[in-house]
């Protein structure tokens, strides 16, 4: 298990020591990139960081069909796919059953085996009689 590896390539290397070698990212380039690829796999936005000043000016009130959703199981459903491991969670269990549905599709029927036993019954006759004595 502790086998000696081999050295890497010197293109390799030279790549891998100029990457250690490269300025930090700035904050805005990450958010820029996280959203690009948020956009592309359907995530969540994240929430700004820090505390948030409260809206200005009057809110309108809920709406009635909002309201169930605000409370109790959905409020727990929203809040859990609202993160990494509850999305990870919902790609597993589609990815699931995605999978079974084409394998139940495209495998061919399994193959019907029947077996017959036949038995024989002997019967066991008495012997046959002498032959009378005339």
């Amino acid at each position: 298990m502790s086998e000696e590896l081999e050295p890497l390539p010197d293109d390799l290397a030279a790549l891998l020591a100029a990457e250690r070698d490269a300025p930090p990212v700035s904050p805005a380039v990450k958010s820029r990139v996280f959203d690009a690829v948020a956009a592309t796999l359907a995530l969540p936005p994240l929430p700004p960081a820090g505390p948030q000043p409260p809206p200005a000016g009057p809110q309108p009130p809920p709406s009635p069909r909002a309201a169930p959703l605000a409370t109790g199981a959905g409020a727990a459903a929203a809040k859990l796919l609202g993160t990494k491991a509850g999305l990870a969670a919902l790609a597993f269990a589609l990815g699931t059953a995605t999978g079974a549905g084409v394998h139940r599709a495209l495998a061919p029927p399994p193959e019907r085996v029947v077996e017959r036993v036949v038995e024989r019954v002997v019967v066991a006759a008495p012997p046959p009689a002498p032959a009378p004595v005339a």
